[in-house]
This record gives C-alpha cells, sequence and structure tokens, in this order.
C-alpha cells in the first residue's frame, strides 16, 4: 500500500495509531514527506486545534498539500511539478 500511516500523541493518555486518513492515501511509491506542525514545548502535547500542521508529499507525480483541520487530515490541493 502507498497510504500514509501516522502514530500521535495529543493528551497523557499515550500514543494513539497507528492510523491513515483519506487524505493520506494513494501516494506515488517511494515519495518523500515533509511535514510543518507549530512548536511544542516539554512536556506539553501540540496542539491539536490548528490550522498550522500541514504536510506535502507526491501523488500522481503532483506535490499533495494536507492540513489537519477539526481533528483530521484533509487535502488542501495539489500542485503539478
Amino acid at each position: 500500500s502507498t497510504d500514509i500511516e501516522m502514530l500521535w500523541l495529543d493528551d497523557s493518555t499515550g500514543w494513539k495509531g497507528p492510523s491513515t486518513f483519506d487524505a493520506l492515501k494513494g501516494a506515488d511509491n517511494r515519495t518523500k514527506i515533509a511535514c510543518l506542525t507549530p512548536s511544542i514545548f516539554y512536556n506539553e502535547p501540540s496542539v491539536v486545534k490548528t490550522d498550522m500542521c500541514r504536510c506535502y508529499f507526491q501523488v500522481k507525480g503532483a506535490v499533495r498539500e494536507v492540513g489537519f483541520f477539526n481533528r483530521t487530515w484533509s487535502v488542501v490541493g495539489d500542485v503539478p511539478i
């Protein structure tokens, strides 16, 4: 499968996942992924209600931008290369 799976920590109950979201499915084989997230401070979970979390990877030869909105990943758009 070329679906991207993720693990996350957003509270004191421990790690969640692995899981995938529709926006993270269908990545090109051997694609790389780059993500931008807000700052995380010692002993504090990442902010989960922000649109600052973005990831970029290739799908069908285009760069896909996905964002974390309302506790789920959604496709922002594709940019052809």
